[in-house]
């Protein structure tokens, strides 16, 4: 069971024309977790993993408490 406690706003890349969907989100001790899974890292905003041109990011600034 997903429980959110943020939200955030993701920042696409050229590849799908700077799009910004919001996104629920949950907090670990380093990474902000989606509701798909998807890990990103609480310091950059971008996935982990060794994906160096990642579609998307998260915008670390957008992240608030719901």
């Amino acid at each position: 069971m997903f429980v959110a406690t943020h939200t955030g706003f993701l920042h696409g890349d050229a590849r799908v024309g700077d799009q910004r969907p919001k996104v629920l989100l949950r907090e670990t001790k380093c990474y902000w977790v989606s509701r798909q899974g998807t890990k990103y890292c609480k310091t950059t905003g971008r996935p982990a993993g060794d994906d160096h041109w990642p579609l998307w990011t998260l915008d670390i600034k957008t992240v608030a408490k719901i």
